[in-house]
């Protein structure tokens, strides 16, 4: 099965409300991705084992976004929720939730030559 971002923002909703027996509201979706970003691993049905792969959500940018692993039976899929963050305010994840795919790049870093400092 091949999930959709729909479904996979609808089951983490689902999820997040179980796990604290709550109401759903309009930041639902906000809620229950911010808390996925703190757990290891977790089985979520029906979509399967839940995964974070990466969590940016760096002190001095602007930007926010929270990428996770889901393994279903026909293989890995990837879905990033994009948000923002202010230093006085902190972080909303309030999306959209896109799939995404992983793609390695090489970069090349400026290091000061040691005796030059």
């Amino acid at each position: 099965m091949t999930l959709t971002a729909n479904q996979v923002d609808e089951a983490l909703v689902e999820w997040w409300l179980d796990q604290r027996n709550l109401a759903r509201t309009g930041s639902s979706e906000d809620y229950a991705w911010e808390n996925i970003s703190y757990q290891p691993g977790v089985e979520i049905l029906p979509i399967g084992y839940v995964t974070v792969v990466e969590d940016y959500n760096e002190e001095f940018h602007t930007d926010r976004y929270v990428v996770i692993s889901i393994e279903t039976p026909a293989g890995k899929q990837y879905f990033k929720r994009n948000g923002w963050r202010q230093s006085h305010y902190g972080s909303e994840l309030d999306g959209p939730t896109v799939e995404v795919v992983p793609e390695q790049k090489t970069i090349t870093i400026w290091n000061t030559k040691e005796g030059n400092e």
